[in-house]
């Protein structure tokens, strides 16, 4: 009965003011209509033992009368009860959102970004993004300024890579992307633009314009191979784009090739590496 009443709405679809309207009408002709019985079957059950004498007329022009009124405090009582209901679910959806997202740079933080690298299907690529030198950004001028860069940053991502790429601030310096073009060379491409966009783009601080950097490695998404191991081989990635100069990408793919190029020849000639030079 309560289920029937209410017209089985649950907090959990309060999106908008419509399902508002819905419900209110929703109580009011339920209201209306369980009273309308109730009212005419009691008028009739009086009139026929003698408690009154009422002709067919009169029972449903009071029974009409009374369903009116009690649809009408019904109604305004459901809205009431649906307003809060709503200011509720949008509330707590609010708090939800927040509590996905990174405080200072308004991006994905860490765990909704590996929630959102775990649904990411093959065909995508992870970008895991570190500001060079930042610890000397802070030490130099300040922590202000470092949090600027982070926010900066950020922008840039979006701006760069469009709202439907998923990004995080991973911590500190760090950050993740989830490219998402449809070949893994436009998706190259998507990385390499994001770099030199930011090293293009002047971070003005007192006298200057500062010049940020960052590196990144990259790694693929694919069947079988797990969130946990996707991010492995992109920090890894990032590790040699660090130590190889900075202000650069390496795609898992080439780090054998790069790790070689900056190994000394007499190297070469160790066992792990024997057939594959």
């Amino acid at each position: 009965m309560m289920r029937w009443l209410t017209v089985g709405k649950g907090s959990g679809e309060w999106t908008g003011r419509t399902i508002l309207h819905i419900f209110t009408l929703g109580v009011m002709a339920r209201a209306a209509i369980l009273v309308f019985l109730c009212a005419g079957l009691l008028l009739t059950l009086t009139s026929l033992m003698g408690g009154m004498h009422a002709s067919f007329e009169t029972v449903l022009l009071l029974s009409c009368g009374l369903a009116a009124v009690s649809a009408v405090i019904a109604g305004g009582m459901a809205w009431q009860a649906g307003r809060m209901i709503l200011k509720l679910h949008q509330q707590s959806q609010r708090f939800e959102q927040l509590s996905r997202l990174d405080a200072l740079s308004g991006i994905l933080n860490r765990r909704a970004f590996s929630e959102a690298l775990a649904e990411a299907g093959p065909g995508c690529t992870l970008m895991v993004m570190d500001i060079d030198r930042f610890k000397a950004i802070n030490d130099t001028y300040g922590h202000t300024t470092g949090d600027e860069v982070i926010i900066r940053v950020s922008s840039l991502i979006a701006e760069c890579l469009g709202p439907s790429v998923a990004a995080g601030r991973l911590g500190g310096e760090e950050f993740g992307v989830i490219l998402n073009a449809p070949a893994l060379e436009a998706r190259v491409a998507q990385a390499e633009m994001l770099r030199s966009a930011i090293a293009l783009e002047p971070f003005p601080v007192p006298g200057r314009a500062l010049k940020v950097t960052v590196s990144a490695g990259l790694a693929e998404i694919l069947e079988g191979r797990s969130a946990e191991q996707v991010y492995a081989s992109a920090d890894k990635a990032l590790y040699l784009a660090k130590t190889t100069g900075r202000d650069r990408l390496v795609h898992e793919n080439a780090a054998l090739d790069l790790i070689l190029d900056i190994m000394p020849e007499k190297a070469y000639d160790h066992p792990l590496l024997a057939g594959r030079v």
